[in-house]
């Protein structure tokens, strides 16, 4: 599953910085953690935490301000990169309807199992997102 996941930067201010930082950098990892493994527990052992302690973290206005932000990213990311694939699936749809004389099955199954692999990851991405928010 996390081959499924978009990297993505990090906002501002979950990288280092000059300024006094909202979070700890142990804290930061967690969020990434969070957003990359499946289940609090896993994450918590990426990052050589308890559990406990990443729910306790949840429960921080600061630290779920910053997690929310990263997981939009990330659907965002997912979103537009679906649509990149919506479009040319449709354009290579369209190409196809107006051409009579090619055996193009393979082409129009290769265009659904795209289009239904995006909405699928799409689906996973905001149900994590709806579970670490809940």
């Amino acid at each position: 599953m996390a081959a499924d996941l978009i990297p993505i930067t990090p906002p501002a201010d979950l990288s280092e910085s000059n300024e006094p930082p909202r979070l700890t950098r142990v804290q930061r990892q967690a969020i990434l953690a969070l957003v990359e493994y499946p289940s609090v527990p896993e994450a918590a052992e990426a990052i050589g935490k308890s559990p406990r302690t990443l729910q306790r973290w949840l429960g921080r206005p600061e630290f779920r301000d910053a997690l929310d932000r990263i997981l939009e990213a990330r659907e965002t990311a997912i979103a537009a990169e679906l649509q990149t694939h919506a479009d040319l699936a449709i354009e290579t749809l369209a190409a196809l309807a107006a051409n009579n004389w090619t055996k193009d099955g393979p082409r129009v199954q290769a265009c659904r199992h795209l289009l239904e692999y995006g909405e699928r990851r799409l689906e996973r991405v905001r149900k994590r997102t709806e579970s670490l928010r809940s």
